[in-house]
């Protein structure tokens, strides 16, 4: 058993590494003026502890802060830009094609299968990269966990090598499932139709979720996503499930039930998440959980 391992990266002005990198490697860097290629030779998750880091994978640009992550492969071209007064923490966590190839492969096997052919059983996969908040699932708790981890400088004594990287990798492919089950709802014909417009979606979900307590407008959303506001909605639906002002309310309800638990009044909790008054929060409160916010108040004391 082996303790988890971060090399230091200081931000040299390149990094390029011309061999495949045949280990899983994590990376802790602190840097204020940083831009330059970045490796090419493995799958990685990208994050920011503090500050902001900005990417571009494949000419697409991604501005990352400390709320969010972003997944590439291996083969991709990736640039860094990072320029603060302070210094910008950040962690790349790469994982070698063999072993993604491998986890991939054993993730989706049968255990019957896992017996008869335990050594050979590889499955080349590609991620969709996108820009991910840091929400409320398995991943982003760990991510958050180990931003935690490097801060208090508790790395070694909270993770073995081995099972971080197929603990990480497995949620990794478990997200890459969900979002490939998610663009396969878009009924354009072309995967890289799908892909594209599953990424303009995911700008709208990522705008409602860091603000759904302020007014939302359907124009705000279709510019967002340079998409019309009415394939802005229905290709929302068709990957979510719901509407985005479904969305926005269901975010709301959730913030103004933990509000109400705490001990703030109903009315206060309207007026917190933007209802327009607390009748209104009690009826949509009510239709969403099967009881108004005083009968959860009074299970609650018991």
């Amino acid at each position: 058993m082996k303790p988890l391992e971060i090399n230091e990266f200081k931000g040299y002005k390149t990094v390029n590494y011309n061999e495949k990198l045949k280990v899983n490697r994590a990376f802790f860097s602190s840097v204020k003026d940083f831009n330059g290629k970045l490796s090419e030779s493995h799958f990685s998750l990208k994050f920011p502890i503090t500050g902001v880091e900005n990417y571009s994978v494949d000419n697409k640009r991604y501005k990352l802060d400390k709320l969010s992550y972003i997944v590439t492969n291996a083969s991709q071209h990736i640039t860094a830009d990072v320029k603060s007064k302070n210094p910008v923490l950040g962690i790349c966590i790469g994982f070698s094609e063999e072993f993604m190839f491998n986890l991939a492969g054993s993730y989706n096997q049968k255990l019957e299968e896992g017996l008869e052919n335990p050594f050979n059983n590889k499955t080349p996969i590609s991620f969709i990269t996108k820009k991910s908040r840091i929400c409320n699932d398995k991943l982003s708790s760990i991510v958050s966990a180990i931003k935690n981890d490097v801060l208090c400088n508790n790395i070694k004594d909270n993770y073995e090598e081995e099972q971080f990287y197929i603990t990480l990798g497995e949620l990794l492919i478990e997200q890459q499932q969900k979002i490939y089950s998610d663009i396969k709802r878009l009924p354009q014909a072309k995967f890289s139709t799908r892909e594209e417009i599953y990424r303009r979606v995911s700008v709208i979900n990522d705008f409602i979720c860091d603000n759904y307590k302020n007014d939302i407008s359907i124009e705000q959303l279709s510019r967002l996503s340079a998409l019309s506001k009415y394939h802005a909605i229905r290709c929302y639906q068709k990957i979510n499930k719901i509407s985005p002002y479904q969305k926005i309310q269901k975010l709301r309800l959730e913030e103004a039930k933990q509000l109400i638990l705490s001990g703030m009044s109903v009315a206060e909790a309207a007026n917190e998440v933007n209802f327009t008054d607390y009748r209104t929060l009690s009826k949509l409160f009510k239709k969403h959980y099967g009881l108004t916010p005083s009968e959860l108040k009074n299970i609650h004391k018991q």
